[in-house]
């Protein structure tokens, strides 16, 4: 894994290369940044490069062949270790921490200068492990180096936020990732120009819509249930539930459409031009939509989007989420 191999988020690229060049390498990171923005991949490709045995000095790039290269390429490295909270036995996640992470950390480097944590999904995490994971970056040994990845710097508590050295993942380029998929996927241009667009700089949006065949067909179901929307009623969501079920992924995708159509509806109302919307080709149901619509009602509804994804992050009851995102597009007497 290599830096390169993440597209755009240059300065953070910058930022890790210099530190590993310089030899000043934090104690602890923070990855911030919403979920397919390349989190995973860079504290992989930091980790990678800072064990790599071969490494000329001053160089940043690993060398891809030595045997610890190749350890961390399979994830196999036993001074690599993953925590993901979702691994934890029986849900008991502080225990998994304290074994995992806190304990683990007490035991000497296997072969490498350095034992790196790198801790998935630390905005899942309750306020409880959160602190019991505090101390060991804190206070940890000179060995040791955490990086966390957070889709929602919000679910941190303050105290980590200001021991980590905190980089965020940004928007890529739509020009950047519809190069990137024409290259590595046989899908057109007018798809890749598509699916680029509705990533809105999230470049594993991109890659996962250009790779499942029924997202297409998802998002036509988003404009069927929301045009003319005024018209009906709650059972005309049912069918949607039903198809997401437990999904709570699936879930999240649709609440994202959902909210890619509302952005349009707003930006429609306010005389946006046509190359400015993502669901372009639908221009009379946007328009339909935003005479139906006050501004109060878009605030309303995109205000309902967001919550949607706090609640579904927070494990709610996913039919409750998507009924009470259909009550949000309600009109208010």
């Amino acid at each position: 894994m290599y830096f390169d191999d993440v597209l755009g988020q240059e300065d953070i690229k910058t930022h890790l290369e210099s530190a590993i060049k310089s030899g000043k390498i934090s104690h602890a990171y923070l990855f911030t940044g919403e979920e397919g923005m390349g989190k995973l991949m860079m504290a992989r490709a930091f980790a990678q490069a800072l064990l790599c045995e071969e490494k000329a000095p001053g160089e940043t790039r690993p060398c891809g062949t030595c045997h610890s290269c190749r350890q961390a390429d399979s994830l196999n490295h036993p001074d690599i270790i993953f925590f993901r909270p979702g691994d934890a036995p029986d849900r008991k996640v502080s225990d998994y921490a304290r074994s995992k992470v806190v304990g683990d950390m007490q035991t000497r480097p296997y072969q490498s200068k350095y034992k790196i944590y790198i801790i998935e999904e630390a905005h899942t995490l309750s306020e409880q492990v959160q602190n019991i994971l505090l101390k060991s970056i804190e206070e940890p040994p000179s060995y040791v180096i955490s990086i966390l990845l957070c889709a929602n710097r919000r679910m941190m508590i303050p105290t980590i936020l200001s021991r980590c050295v905190e980089m965020p993942f940004r928007p890529v380029a739509t020009s950047r990732i519809v190069s990137y998929l024409k290259q590595n996927y046989e899908i057109t241009d007018a798809e890749a120009q598509e699916n680029a667009s509705f990533a809105f700089g999230n470049v594993g949006r991109a890659i996962r819509q250009s790779e499942d065949s029924g997202y297409r067909q998802r998002r036509e179901s988003v404009i069927g249930l929301l045009s003319g929307f005024h018209e009906k009623g709650a059972y005309e969501w049912m069918p949607l539930i039903g198809t997401i079920g437990k999904d709570r992924a699936l879930a999240g995708e649709y609440v994202d459409l959902i909210g890619e159509w509302l952005r349009d509806v707003l930006f429609y109302k306010t005389g946006a031009k046509k190359g400015d919307l993502c669901y372009d080709k639908q221009e009379y149901a946007l328009k339909d939509m935003a005479e139906a619509m006050s501004f109060e009602d878009i605030d309303r509804a995109l205000r309902g989007v967001e919550v949607a994804r706090r609640h579904l992050a927070a494990a709610v009851d996913i039919e409750l989420v998507m009924l009470n995102l259909f009550d949000s597009f309600l009109p208010r007497d």
